[in-house]
């Protein structure tokens, strides 16, 4: 072994004695333009002996000394290195394509992964095409979105992984938990497994690789800094790091063998991951993708794509303990934006916490992921700065040098969150004094997703968590001395003591289990002092017939995951109309069109007055809201001002433009996707699309986008308030747990619908701030309608009402229409032979040519109406109509509807009664070809939007939206599933909640026609 250096050390003296003796040093100087400044060379090594343990720091010292571009050579390498955030820009701006190519390292070249990978491959077309996989499989807008839920899963691993420690008064090494982190991230994201665990010493040995791998890349190799030796590189480079590297590959073989062997079994290829998707690349015909590009790939992304976000994070607590004073302001910013008692951080509320990202920012300043960006090398000779950068010279960018110039940067050595509060600073390559993930065309590709797992994580440790370190130390005492490798690591790992700090969530438990015993205790009193079989015998009619409740808990036992499917079972055991007990509620359930024809048409006042779940009362809600209000003056009022302003056909045709612009919106994007073969979620887009309408109609503004994730906010919490309401409570069975319900509520819901009516708070106080001002109101939309009928003389309009006003129609006319539009499409794919009669029908009446459909078109598209009121058939917005209660005793259909009885009517059941409709379960638009059926409360088989007085007052906005929506997307393009799918396997359960949705969202991939 000893063979090697000595013969790696002799080789280059003696080519460089024979190249000092032939060639005329200064041969280089025939350029006008001078080499950048920089310390004498040594002869044979160069500058090498100058570099010291921290290359970074030795080389900014020597550019305070030689300028901010400065020229050494690295043995017989010339290299320029670059300083400053001036010379960067120049670089970036002016000559990325000359020298976008890499000088590539001898350890790279060990097992070949030069020609195969993204980072280190020259700008080629391979190397474009590569870029573009990994922008619109990996980090496309669209993709991150799509694998939110999986990033907040691994987050929620972690904090329970820390939890465990912090019960058990163990530290925690910061660095090797967010290690596993985001290993298990990309490992699902590629893979759908896990690859490593928190505690098993077994699934430790990928990590172990990882490490290594990234260890000894930035070990130094003599055959980087003399190029004539490249022929001996294979024994001067470092063996071990061929082993490693072969190791991994190992790793993804095997899983990449199992994948392919699934693939030809009849297990099929199902799991949608990436590995799939480059896979189905890869065997299509004449793809330029191999299992050896495949190979590489990974090995880019898991050594790049765990180390650098472990580090950082590692940094980012270290700064914030060794200066507890910016921890504190964290998290202040955190509990007051997230509240105490909040555990989990969603990545729609980062765009909250300008501290936090500001946290982020700064460590990526002080800490960046790697201090040198990978290095380029020089096609030809550049003019940079004034200097010439010779043919084939190698540029290293010093990052920490820029870092920490303090002519870009005040107090450059203080760790200080705030400068990024006070100046708008990009970190995308545009602000040279900022460029921790590089700039240009060579930009990391992974910025996004590392910058929001970083926000994720450490928005949660210091959240959930109070820190301490061991040993008695001090902040002060913390080490924070570095060590130099590809990744700038802490010289001794950060190991901190977890504590609990959110104690809020042992008092919900507390009253959990309070409710529970006085519930017991009152049930046990009724049953020791009421006969309850004797008091409703006074009446002569009959209560309707239904299953023996059991004591205390009456029925509920018995409803099961989806109550709709089991109470319409029931009707066919015990009749149309029947009486069940939900814990001490007496309930009503109506299941056939004819009992409830009779209902609505005879006594829909005397039913007309809700039975209010306690979630509804939880911020008020109940008190202004035209949904859940009694009909009294009040709701008369609400309800005219809804009609009026709102759905009249004159409101409604005055505002067909804005609907149109919408839909084309959606078009657009739709196409944008078809372009890139990314595959759309149709619920998601839907949702957007009736979000923003709504929001222009009230007012003038755009409250969500297809793309952009701060924008996205506003959907999760519309989403989070609907699922929420659609949970039980005790108090909605127990009405004596009323006095407690303040307990027993779900405390989530009243934080949703808090920040829901802070946005439209914030957007009300700016409108009536510009009403005082010279700016006048002039949008003309219905806000400005309300302000003013509200500041009319004796006007019963108050600021509470036009709240929740807001609140009823941004909840009920969002969910349910785009719930609808996925079950629409999920239909047709499954069911091609009626796509294909609906597209042919589009095709006759608007042509060929994919032109946006007016709404003027409906009238004309009988087959699209016809589908559209099937789907709502078949999958109705609400499968329960809002519970009514009865305000006095009520005969119905010869039986008793007793006082303060609630009643529901089961839209579900109606719909799928063969005795109404012929073939209930298959999808058969033609049904409402064949018959003239009204869905505006007058044919009680069909009633999608509910029927008398309370009788939903979007119904024509809906249905408009729903054919232009559903429309516009198969008439523009042509649909398949994702995985190669067919139509039969299609996914067609649902899930129960206020709305039913697919049990899996919809997502699809568009063809252009």
């Amino acid at each position: 072994m000893d063979y090697f250096p000595i013969l790696a050390v002799v080789l280059p003296f003696l080519w460089t004695c024979f190249y000092f003796l032939k060639q005329n040093p200064t041969s280089k100087l025939t350029s006008t333009i001078a080499l950048p400044p920089g310390p004498r060379p040594l002869p044979i090594i160069g500058n090498l002996h100058q570099l010291g343990e921290r290359p970074h720091r030795t080389l900014a010292d020597l550019a305070k000394v030689y300028g901010p571009i400065i020229s050494l050579k690295f043995g017989s390498i010339t290299t320029i290195v670059v300083s400053s955030a001036d010379v960067a820009k120049e670089m970036f701006q002016k000559h990325d394509l000359a020298l976008a190519n890499r000088k590539v390292p001898a350890a790279v070249k060990a097992n070949g992964h030069d020609n195969f990978s993204i980072a280190w491959l020259p700008v080629t077309p391979k190397w474009r095409f590569l870029r573009k996989i990994s922008a619109i499989q990996l980090f496309s807008t669209q993709r991150l979105d799509a694998r939110q839920s999986l990033r907040q899963a691994k987050v929620v691993e972690l904090l329970d992984y820390i939890k465990a420690r912090s019960h058990a008064g163990e530290p925690v090494d910061i660095g090797e938990a967010a290690f596993t982190t985001s290993l298990n991230l990309l490992s699902n994201t590629f893979f759908s497994m896990d690859l490593a665990s928190y505690s098993s010493a077994a699934s430790g040995e990928f990590k172990e690789l990882v490490w290594k791998i990234m260890e000894e890349i930035g070990k130094p190799n003599l055959a980087d800094c003399f190029p004539l030796v490249g022929f001996i590189s294979k024994m001067s480079v470092n063996r071990e790091l061929m082993g490693y590297g072969n190791k991994l590959n190992e790793v993804f073989a095997e899983i990449i063998e199992k994948r392919l062997s699934a693939a030809n079994s009849s297990e099929g290829r199902g799991n949608g991951d990436v590995l799939d998707t480059l896979l189905r690349i890869m065997e299509e015909d004449d793809s330029e993708l191999s299992l050896d590009d495949i190979m590489h790939l990974l090995m880019d992304f898991f050594t790049a794509g765990t180390d650098t976000t472990s580090s950082t994070l590692e940094w980012a607590m270290t700064e914030l303990l060794h200066n507890p004073e910016k921890m504190a302001k964290a998290q202040a910013e955190l509990e007051q934006v997230l509240g105490k008692d909040t555990v989990s951080i969603q990545e729609s509320d980062i765009s909250k916490l300008p501290y936090l990202q500001a946290t982020v920012k700064e460590t990526l300043r002080m800490h960046p992921p790697t201090v040198f960006l990978l290095p380029r090398k020089a096609d030809s000779d550049v003019e940079l700065y004034g200097h010439l950068v010779p043919k084939n010279a190698q540029v290293f960018v010093n990052l920490w040098a820029i870092s920490y110039d303090p002519s870009t940067w005040e107090n450059p050595d203080l760790f200080s969150p705030e400068r990024f509060l006070d100046q708008d600073i990009d970190m995308k390559g545009q602000d040279f004094g900022f460029i921790p993930f590089g700039a240009g065309r060579r930009i990391c590709p992974g910025l996004t997703l590392a910058y929001r797992m970083l926000n994720l994580m450490l928005g949660t440790l210091i959240h959930v968590f109070n820190w301490k370190l061991g040993d008695g130390l001090s902040p002060r005492d913390l080490d924070v001395t570095d060590k130099f490798g590809i990744t700038i690591q802490k010289a001794k790992p950060l190991r901190a003591i977890p504590i609990l700090n959110i104690t809020q969530k042992h008092a919900m438990d507390y009253c959990t289990t309070l409710a529970a015993i006085l519930l017991f205790l009152w049930t046990c009193f009724c049953f020791m002092k009421l006969n309850p079989f004797s008091s409703k015998a006074t009446s002569s009619v009959p209560i309707p017939p239904g299953p023996r409740p059991l004591p205390i808990i009456g029925n509920l036992h018995q409803l099961g995951e989806r109550p709709y499917r089991t109470l319409a079972d029931l009707a066919r055991a015990y009749g149309p109309i029947i009486s069940i007990k939900f814990g001490s509620i007496t309930t009503i359930v109506v299941s056939s069109s004819d009992v409830a024809k009779e209902m609505f048409q005879k006594h829909d006042l005397a039913l007309s007055s809700r039975k209010i779940p306690a979630a509804v009362r939880a911020n008020g809600h109940d008190n202004f809201s035209i949904a859940w209000l009694p009909v009294t003056p009040k709701w008369r009022y609400l309800r005219k001002i809804s009609t009026v302003q709102l759905f009249s056909t004159q409101r409604l045709d005055a505002r067909q433009s804005l609907r149109q612009g919408k839909v084309a919106e959606l078009r657009d994007y739709v196409r944008m996707c078809s372009n890139v073969g990314g595959s759309v979620d149709i619920g998601e887009v839907a949702f957007t699309t009736q979000l923003n309408l709504l929001s222009n109609t009230f007012f003038s503004l755009d409250l969500a986008s297809y793309s952009s994730v701060a924008s996205g906010e506003f959907k999760g919490l519309v989403w989070k308030i609907v699922e929420e309401i659609g949970k039980p409570n005790l108090a909605d069975f127990f009405p004596l747990l009323g006095f407690m319900s303040k307990l027993s509520v779900n405390r989530e819901l009243m934080g949703y619908g808090n920040k829901l009516n802070d946005v439209f708070a914030k957007i009300i106080e700016e409108r009536l701030s510009a009403t005082n001002s010279s700016e006048g109101r002039g949008d003309g939309d219905v806000l400005d309608t309300l302000l003013r009928l509200m500041k009319e003389d004796d006007s019963e309009l108050s600021l509470d009402d036009i709240k929740h006003l807001l609140m009823d129609f941004f909840t009920a006319g969002t969910d349910t229409t785009s719930s609808t539009l996925e079950w629409a499409m999920t239909e047709l794919l499954h069911n091609p032979e009626k796509m294909s009669e609906a597209q042919a029908e589009l095709e006759r009446v608007l042509g060929r040519e994919t032109l946006p459909i007016q709404e003027s078109d409906i009238p004309k598209l009988p087959y699209l109406q016809a589908v559209v009121k099937e789907t709502l058939r078949m999958h109705p917005p609400t499968v329960f109509l809002l519970p009514r209660k009865a305000d006095s005793d009520v005969e119905l259909c010869g039986y008793l509807v007793p006082k303060n009885a609630q009643v529901f009517v089961n839209l579900w059941a109606i719909s799928y009664d063969p005795n109404t409709w012929e073939n209930p379960d298959v999808f058969s638009p033609e049904r409402f070809l064949d018959q003239d059926i009204d869905m505006k409360g007058q044919d009680f088989g069909f009633i999608p939007f509910g029927a008398g007085r309370r009788m939903c007052p979007g119904l024509t906005l809906a249905y408009r939206m729903l054919n232009l929506m559903l429309g516009t997307l198969i008439h523009v393009c042509n649909w398949k599933l994702e995985d190669g799918l067919s139509h039969e396997s299609m996914d067609m359960s649902d899930k129960f909640g206020i709305t039913i949705q697919k049990a899996k969202p919809l997502r699809i991939i568009p063809i252009p026609k």
